[in-house]
Order: structure tokens, then sequence, then C-alpha cells
């Protein structure tokens, strides 16, 4: 007789451990799930609220499934309208074409995202590309079903790999890697890893301010690009490359010393928002 699913909503997450990344943060717990029945764990990350919201209704109408939902509780952009979000959710994979560069033509890169805190840093990272690298083409793919990543003979709800890649980038040779997760370090590689197989939990900080800033992702978007993700050379940028990785580098250091005297970001990150 079926029963209902068991949803688990994980609001405190280690993208934002400022000041309790001991106490309140597993590192393993999202790989520990994915580790259990295939066919009863289901973990999802939602980019924004219209994506919970459609998240929490498909998870409310499942059966017999465990189904892990990790969305922080603080405020946050809103991507996408409340229509596309159920498309989104339903695919679990999908190309933001609005925030890439990539219309008409092959990418050059690809930045991917799951997780509220992940998909702002990898917007952030977009809007710098398109600021300093106006002729690099970049597609921006967010994932918010993380089963989607397994074969579909590790998982019901899994992609067959020439799906998946269609879905993010046509060269075979290209790998998608999601920034690391930090509560744990899932199937991030296109093809993923065996899903039985353990994953790496991430380093813990101890209540840094600047956790994301040590791991390449400020706390709430980047000086530097934080999506990680397939990338080709292309002729002709690497001067121009080479000046902007400096400043973002500079501006990196100039905001950790910020937020050591002020206690807080920096005034263009802190008041960041899409354009």
């Amino acid at each position: 007789m079926p029963i209902a699913s068991l949803n688990y909503l994980l609001t405190s997450h280690v993208w934002r451990q400022d000041h309790n990344g001991f106490s309140h943060q597993d590192p393993g717990f999202i790989d520990h799930m994915v580790n259990k029945d295939p066919h009863t764990i289901r973990v999802y990350l939602p980019p924004d609220t219209n994506s919970l919201l459609a998240v929490a209704q498909q998870t409310l109408d499942t059966r017999d499934r465990i189904n892990i939902v990790a969305a922080g509780k603080q405020t946050s952009f809103d991507w996408l309208p409340i229509e596309d979000a159920v498309h989104h959710v339903h695919r679990g994979v999908s190309v933001w074409d609005w925030a890439g560069t990539d219309t008409g033509r092959e990418p050059d890169v690809v930045l991917a995202a799951a997780g509220d805190v992940p998909t702002m840093e990898v917007m952030a990272a977009a809007s710098l590309l398109r600021a300093y690298l106006p002729k690099l083409a970049v597609r921006v793919v967010n994932v918010v079903d993380l089963m989607r990543l397994l074969p579909p003979g590790d998982h019901p709800s899994g992609l067959a790999g020439q799906r998946l890649r269609g879905r993010v980038h046509h060269r075979q040779t290209c790998d998608l890697r999601l920034p690391r997760l930090s509560v744990a370090d899932p199937p991030h590689d296109l093809p993923p890893r065996r899903p039985r197989q353990p994953a790496r939990p991430r380093l813990q900080g101890g209540g840094h301010h600047d956790h994301p800033v040590r791991h390449g992702r400020p706390q709430r978007h980047g000086p530097l690009p934080a999506g990680h993700g397939c990338h080709r050379p292309r002729p002709g940028l690497a001067l121009t490359a080479i000046a902007v990785r400096q400043r973002m580098n500079d501006k990196r250091a100039e905001h950790h010393a910020y937020i050591r005297e002020h206690g807080e970001d920096l005034p263009e990150v802190r008041n960041w928002s899409w354009t």
C-alpha cells in the first residue's frame, strides 16, 4: 500500500555558514542520501522561490519516496516566473537562454549551478563575463533535480548521456562540472560518477564570513566567475582574459580586506542585482 513520502526541507546549508558551520550543516548529508535506494531518493536544489513552490507541489504529490529539498531561508532573487519554474522542475536540467550570450552559436563556456546560492553566483559570473568578455559565447545551465545527472541505469530519474549532453552542449568531449555543492559532492561530472560510489564531502570552515571566497565563491556573488563548466579556447581573447583575471584577483583581495575591517561584503557585492 503506498504511503505518503517523507519530504525533508534543508534550510541551513553550508553556502551560508557565516557563524554556525560546525553545528548546523552535515557535509555528507546529500551524499549519504544518494547512496540509498535510487527508487526512493530524490534530491532537489531549487534556484528560487517559484522553483521551490514547483518542487513542493511535485514532492507533495509523490508516494513511497524520500524527497530532499535544499533551499535557504534568506531573501533571494526570483529568476523564473512560476510557469517557467514549473517547466524547469519538470525537466530537471534547463538552459537559461535569457542569461547567456550564446544565442545562435556554439558556446565557448558553459556555466552550471545547482542550488540557490550557487545559482546567484553563476548569474553574477555570467554578468561579469558579458561585461568584460563580450565576445565570449556563454551558456547558463541550471540543475534543480540532482538525480537527472545520473545515468538511467543508476537512477530512474536519470538522463542518458546523449540526452543530457544535448540539453547542455553538443561537443562529445565536453564535461559539465557544477560548482561544488558544499553540503556534499554528489555526481557533478558528465558522465557522472555512479551513485553508489562514495563522494567526497567538502571542506567545512568554522564560521568564516568569507568561507565561499576561500573556495572561489564569495558570499553573495563573486568577483571571480564562479561557474565551472565546459570551455573551449577563443582565438584573440587570451590577452584580454589575462587582464580580466588579474582584475578579478585584485577584487578578491580587496573584498578579503574589506570584510575584515567592516564585517560585511563590499557594497558592490552586497547590493548586486541582475541586469
